[in-house]
């Protein structure tokens, strides 16, 4: 009979290979995608629009069922950010497709809040922070927001939220470099904070050519730190935990 622990690191192993392997495809659809939009290919753009996610999220689930289920609140951030993706794509048939992704954004971010959370040994000590940092940030940008979206009272009450959670993100990171008791390396909370930095520039290059002007390839330059911010907080929160970085 072969010893239950190899079988263990047999599947782990397997499953290991299996998320590699999901992750180069990861890698190779970014790059497709990326290709289109910089040729402003708008069928191929749609095509593609969330392939690259799909993979990244099947790497991870890969990773999880081989090692620990503490990564599925990242999953569930990259598995609510195709949702956003695929609502974006129809933003221009009205606002409740851009209000809808904004939303699964939300929640993606959401999520991404708890895999940080679900790392803090003193899990309670996390919400305090949070209380005082998104209703207030949440607050203090509303008015900004209101004229930046041109006076769209559902979009900037959406949207002041949004970027509340947005900024949460890399506050949290932040805080993790001075938190002596999380278990998370300097590498992994540094490669965390400047993914959540990719990704507010993304939003912030989203929102602008959005209500205020349009730029050439804007497609191109909201997607490069976009999937650079997915995949800086997959190794954050999945991979570099498992090779011990």
């Amino acid at each position: 009979m072969i010893p239950p622990e190899i079988t263990i690191e047999s599947a782990q192993r397997t499953l290991f290979v299996l998320a590699m392997i999901a992750l180069g495809l990861f890698l190779l659809s970014s790059l497709v995608h990326l290709y289109f939009v910089y040729k402003e290919n708008e069928t191929g753009r749609r095509l593609t629009k969330i392939i690259p996610l799909s993979f990244l999220s099947l790497s991870s689930l890969f990773l999880m069922a081989g090692y620990s289920v503490l990564f599925l609140p990242a999953i569930f951030g990259f598995l609510f950010s195709i949702v956003g993706d695929f609502l974006l794509l129809y933003k221009k048939r009205g606002n409740h497709y851009l209000l809808l992704g904004i939303f699964a954004f939300f929640l993606a971010h959401v999520a991404f809040l708890m895999a940080i959370g679900a790392f803090f040994p003193d899990y309670a000590s996390f919400f305090p922070w949070g209380l005082l940092y998104l209703p207030g940030m949440a607050v203090l940008i509303a008015y900004p927001m209101y004229h930046f979206t041109k006076k769209n009272r559902p979009i900037t009450v959406a949207g002041s939220v949004y970027f509340a959670f947005v900024t949460s993100l890399f506050f949290f990171f932040l805080l993790r470099l001075f938190d002596g008791k999380t278990p998370f390396s300097l590498t992994e909370t540094l490669i965390g904070l400047f993914g959540a930095a990719l990704f507010a520039l993304s939003d912030g290059l989203n929102a602008y050519t959005l209500f205020r002007k349009d730029i050439r390839r804007r497609d191109f330059y909201i997607m490069l730190p976009y999937l650079g911010a997915q995949l800086l907080l997959y190794l954050s929160f999945i991979l570099l935990p498992i090779l011990g970085l």
